[in-house]
């Protein structure tokens, strides 16, 4: 259903620039290229203890492609026969685009140069989310190991257009730059596209 496709392109990609100002009222905010901002002290507050997953994650034995980010040190793995994908638009976040082939489950890896501490990462990627779908939920947030690095997984579900959606991420950011690996598809095809959706996830990789 190429309608899933497009509505979830209508979720802001999240640039991490994070430039901090000083309203008139003496409150420090973080400024992002897409207009949005939070509050510093908001950012600090809603830290919280996120559990380590004791698991170790490798890419699956399919995952024989190799896709690398001209933008930082992150690499992705895919099964190529199971995976078609694209480059983003020339200048956006958006560097590639993935698709099941003939499925409805979709992926992204938004990468950027500019380092964020990861548990930052996921605060602005939820505030970000939240203004295209007012109602967006965590279900689940912890740290990974996948393929060697050390990063932060998130599942967040909400509506956009009157579709449930169900959007897994990995969060990693590194000193070459910052990146979204993601998954999502609609609520209801989450349970039988699930393997598909890690499979697919844990073929991510950094040089670092």
């Amino acid at each position: 259903m190429r309608l899933i496709f497009l509505i979830f392109t209508l979720l802001p990609v999240i640039s991490f620039a994070g430039i901090k100002a000083v309203t008139d009222s003496g409150d420090i905010v973080i400024l992002n290229d897409n207009g949005t901002w939070v509050y510093e002290s908001k950012v600090a507050l809603k830290k919280e203890e996120i559990k380590r997953n004791k698991n170790k994650f490798e890419k699956n034995s399919q995952a024989v492609f190799e896709i690398k980010s001209e933008k930082n040190s992150s690499r992705f793995w895919i099964n190529p026969a199971r995976w078609n994908f694209e480059k983003g638009d020339p200048g956006g976040e958006t560097e590639y685009q993935f698709r099941l082939k003939g499925e409805d489950l979709y992926g992204m890896a938004i990468t950027e140069k500019v380092q964020v501490e990861m548990e930052n990462l996921l605060d602005l990627a939820v505030e970000n989310a939240r203004t295209v779908a007012p109602d967006i939920r965590v279900i689940s947030k912890e740290y990974r190991r996948v393929n060697g690095v050390t990063l932060l997984h998130m599942k967040m579900e909400g509506t956009i257009q009157s579709i449930n959606f169900i959007y897994y991420g990995y969060y990693y950011s590194d000193d070459t730059g910052s990146t979204q690996y993601l998954a999502y598809t609609a609520k209801n095809l989450a349970p039988a596209y699930e393997k598909d959706i890690y499979k697919f996830l844990n073929g991510f990789a950094s040089e670092i």
